[in-house]
């Protein structure tokens, strides 16, 4: 796999900040341990939508969550 990916959180590693990431449209394949930025204060959850990109190589990075019809904003969210 390669390029953008969206999937929801499977494992989470707090002391490292990484996370796992499993891909339904990808048979259910599970991702290596992904780092998420520093911006990130808040680590997702088990069975939250996130968005990822991956390199060839087996890397990459999971950016955090993402809205969606059944992941919507917080109200505070439209307050900032």
């Amino acid at each position: 796999m390669e390029g953008y990916y969206t999937g929801f959180i499977s494992s989470i590693d707090r002391k490292r900040g990484m996370v796992k990431v499993v891909y339904p449209q990808e048979g259910n394949l599970i991702s290596d341990w992904l780092p998420l930025p520093a911006y990130v204060t808040t680590m997702p959850l088990p069975g939250e939508y996130v968005g990822t990109v991956l390199d060839k190589f087996g890397g990459g990075l999971c950016f955090g969550k993402i809205w969606s019809n059944k992941q919507v904003p917080p109200d505070r969210f439209y307050d900032i």
